[in-house]
């Protein structure tokens, strides 16, 4: 299986949300321009977005053909982890 990266950097303008990043990649990429392949959002932009923003990104990922979308771990993905109980 072949990963795509995407280096994001910098902070959204104001009003800008995580489903504006992927459709913006999408549109370059095309719709079928990771099919069958990972996408990986890292750099400062993605820990610019919030956690909502960021599962949109995931869930929207599928619109490019993925079949996974992941992000390095970094501070505000491990405060959302810390504040989130485990429930069993």
């Amino acid at each position: 299986m072949f990963a795509i990266k995407f280096v994001l950097t910098g902070k959204p303008g104001p009003y800008v949300s995580g489903k504006d990043v992927i459709i913006h990649i999408i549109g370059k990429i095309g719709v079928d321009g990771a099919l069958y392949k990972s996408m990986e959002f890292v750099g400062d932009g993605i820990a610019n977005l919030t956690m909502d923003d960021r599962f949109t990104m995931a869930n929207m990922a599928i619109e490019a053909g993925a079949k996974y979308q992941g992000e390095r771990d970094n501070p505000p993905t491990r405060r959302e982890k810390r504040n989130k109980p485990i429930r069993a």
